[in-house]
């Protein structure tokens, strides 16, 4: 009898139903219900990684391509392992500043490596945007 009763309520757990409360967090045993938004902890490896690269920038800043550069935000592109970093660089500089950011890849990386406390650190992509260009890129 308790075999039959626990299958039952096993067929139950199995599918949702309209009265089932969803809520925001994300649930690994349902991937169709995953939020478009990062979760809190990727939202604060993402706050390190630019906390980690700022640092980097203002300490070691070995090209003048990047003396005026401002880090604006970093997200995940589009997981964790790959972080996007939009970064702001003056009118009409842009190509040379993302060359410049390129260029310093390796020690960005380094610094984040030793910043956090991960077994990988998270490969670093750049956006480049002038100052006089809307920051969104919705033009």
């Amino acid at each position: 009898m308790t075999r039959k009763r626990s299958r039952e309520s096993r067929d139950l757990c199995a599918h949702l139903f309209d009265d089932d409360r969803l809520d925001d967090r994300p649930s690994r045993s349902h991937p169709d219900l995953l939020p478009s938004f990062p979760s809190r902890k990727d939202a604060q490896l993402c706050k390190q990684v630019l906390r980690a690269v700022r640092d980097a920038l203002a300490a070691s800043c070995l090209d003048p391509d990047l003396d005026e550069v401002e880090l604006l935000d970093a997200v995940p592109a589009p997981r964790i392992s790959r972080i996007r970093i939009r970064a702001l660089a003056p009118e009409g500089r842009e190509s040379a500043t993302h060359v410049a950011l390129l260029r310093v890849e390796g020690l960005l990386r380094a610094a984040v490596a030793a910043a956090i406390t991960r077994k990988r650190t998270p490969s670093l992509l750049f956006t480049v945007t002038t100052k006089g260009a809307d920051p969104d890129g919705t033009s």
